[in-house]
């Protein structure tokens, strides 16, 4: 019985993308389903506890589980007190390294580990949900990872061109020709 479900989504935009965002957690798991509004990609996972604890303390704020998908629910229902701001973001992965690049200092100190091409495509692919949490005293960003699990279909061909005439048979000499 000490089972706790919450569910809640929002309809957010990033960079001028519209997204719906969906949290589901009970004690043991989170989830996030991210939706492009146009296009019909969905990214999508679900995290452990001890994941979201991990991801926490290695920002150097931790957080217990169940105070993490809270601060989540309160982002996504921007009902976040005056004494600290929550902030909800989706990133790409190329966003990612801009704002890692940004606070190595600008450049980027060390060279671009090189991975093999379907990692970097994968990579590419995924979204990242960073919950942002700033206080007086500093922002914390908690990037949570989320893999591409439905692309779109692919665009359709077009239709083969109707003609209101059925073709000319073997037989039949084209028109234009018996002038």
């Amino acid at each position: 019985g000490g089972r706790y479900t919450m569910a809640a989504s929002a309809f957010i935009a990033v960079r001028g993308i519209e997204y719906t965002l969906g949290l589901t957690a009970d004690e043991a798991a989170l989830r996030i389903d991210l939706q492009q509004a146009d296009g019909g990609h969905i990214w999508s996972a679900t995290f452990d506890s001890h994941y979201v604890e991990e991801i926490t303390r290695k920002t150097g704020s931790f957080k217990r589980f169940g105070a993490f998908v809270s601060m989540l629910r309160r982002a996504l229902a921007a009902d976040a007190t005056d004494a600290e701001s929550l902030k909800i973001d989706v990133l790409t992965y190329a966003d990612l390294q801009v704002l890692k690049q940004r606070r190595a200092g600008g450049a980027a100190a060390q060279p671009q580990r090189t991975q093999p091409a379907a990692a970097a495509a994968d990579s590419a692919q995924r979204r990242y949900v960073i919950l942002t949490h700033s206080t007086a005293h500093d922002r914390t960003h908690f990037p949570l990872p989320l893999p591409l699990i439905a692309p779109p279909p692919p665009p359709m061909p077009p239709p083969p061109a109707t003609h209101p005439f059925p073709p000319p048979s073997l037989h039949q000499r084209p028109a234009a020709a018996a002038a």
